[in-house]
């Protein structure tokens, strides 16, 4: 993971652009007037709660620690 570290001052960036893409996701999915499929959903679904567990990590990490 130190190879990584150079990244650590545009995580804020990443975090937004995730949100972003997210939001995007949902406005495609259940804003639009078409009909969306179900992988679609559960996929998008998928990725809310793992991009949800990333962003609070630093408030459970102490506890499993």
């Amino acid at each position: 993971m130190s190879g990584f570290m150079f990244l650590a001052p545009y995580r804020l960036v990443f975090e937004v652009v995730a949100i972003f893409a997210l939001g995007v996701g949902f406005w495609m999915t259940y804003g639009r007037g078409r009909p969306s499929g179900r992988v679609t959903k559960v996929m998008l679904w998928l990725g809310t709660i793992i991009l949800a567990l990333v962003l609070t990590s630093g408030l459970w990490h102490g506890l499993l620690a």
